[in-house]
């Protein structure tokens, strides 16, 4: 158990402003049907940086279980679903973030 204030790594992380009065965050979502096939998540990615995004909300990505998966252009994906060991793959959720966003990120 922590105290209070104290931090779950041993160096304290700089803190972060994501969101600012004075700057433009670009929001977007997307049902993408599907996650499962190869190559999908490139387009999305690619899709992504085209219109120039800092968060994406995904819908339908079909993935089972939940996690966080960074891709080697810098985007962070963040996903949850059924954890049952038999569930099918249907619905599910994700959020894809721009490499700022992803330090943002506690934990």
């Amino acid at each position: 158990m922590m105290l209070y204030g104290q931090s779950l790594s041993k160096e304290p992380r700089e803190r972060m402003n994501l969101l600012m009065l004075r700057e433009t965050s670009r929001l977007g979502t997307w049902n993408v049907r599907t996650l499962y096939p190869t190559g999908k998540l490139k387009e999305v990615a690619r899709e992504f940086n085209t219109y120039k995004l800092d968060t994406l909300g995904i819908s339908e990505t079909r993935w089972t279980g939940y996690g966080r998966l960074t891709l080697g252009t810098g985007e962070t994906i963040l996903y949850s679903g059924h954890e049952e060991k038999d569930a099918n793959h249907a619905e599910r959720v994700g959020l894809m973030l721009f490499r700022q966003a992803a330090k943002s990120l506690l934990g």
